[in-house]
């Protein structure tokens, strides 16, 4: 997908007081509070944008009073809407990271036409993409974005981390109910060439993880997962110009 390819070309990052904007993404600014006022306001104007939370950080949707929108989250589980807060006219609620992941924010306008009237199904239609990340994550994107005068892209490595075998017998053709299960809650933790820590990522119920890297050279170093044998084998992966998928397998013992 385009936005997975985050740009950060600018000269200079421009400082705000609700967050760092840096072609089509905005990084949340302040550190995360038990109040329910949020720290970014998203408008008609961040439409097609991406924005990388951590997780308790809150955003209030403000896409005007013009329309009656119809706002959905494609996973309420990463970002839900807050219950029972009032907002400013004009809003459509505030909105709070819950974990880890990647979702999506859509507002749709329905339009009222006449019978026999040729008629879009939609007025309008905003979309959001969200980038919840963990608190270490976000200060390398945090440093990435602020470098002055360099010209930074960034890329998404995807995984999936799965455990086999599930049955005890191998079975050909494959038996689907014998297929590798996903790994919930594995700790992934990328190095660099000299060894150092850059990055680190959970992974979520489905196995998946994402992480958002500089072009470059790195190793991913699963940690070990209770109930499986020692660890997936690390895996080395190059950036160079495009995001990367990778897939880790840990041993279930099962023989």
């Amino acid at each position: 997908m385009n936005w997975q390819r985050l740009i950060a070309q600018s000269a200079a990052v421009s400082l705000v007081a609700v967050g760092i904007f840096a072609t089509g993404l905005w990084v949340s600014a302040s550190e995360p509070s038990e109040a329910t006022s949020p720290s970014l306001v998203i408008t008609r104007a961040d439409d097609r944008k991406t924005i990388v939370l951590r997780v308790g950080d809150r955003f209030l949707l403000q896409l005007g009073e013009d329309f009656n929108w119809t706002v959905a989250v494609s996973d309420p589980s990463i970002v839900r809407r807050l219950p029972n807060v009032l907002v400013v006219r004009g809003a459509q609620g505030i909105y709070e990271a819950e974990r880890v992941g990647e979702t999506d924010v859509t507002a749709t306008v329905a339009l009222n036409c006449a019978p026999n009237q040729p008629c879009p199904q939609l007025a309008a239609l905003f979309r959001l993409h969200i980038f919840v990340s963990t608190a270490f994550q976000y200060q390398v994107t945090l440093s990435l974005l602020a470098r002055d005068g360099v010209d930074e892209r960034s890329f998404v490595v995807m995984g999936r981390v799965l455990a086999g075998p599930t049955c005890p017998v191998e079975h050909i053709p494959p038996d689907p109910g014998c297929a590798d299960r996903p790994v919930s809650g594995a700790e992934i933790v990328v190095t660099n060439d000299a060894g150092d820590l850059v990055a680190d990522a959970l992974s979520d119920a489905d196995g998946r993880f994402s992480v958002l890297l500089p072009a470059g050279r790195y190793t991913l170093n699963p940690q070990p997962v209770p109930g499986l044998l020692g660890t997936a084998p690390p895996q080395m992966i190059l950036i160079n110009d495009a995001d990367v998928e990778v897939t880790l397998r840990y041993d279930t013992g099962i023989r």
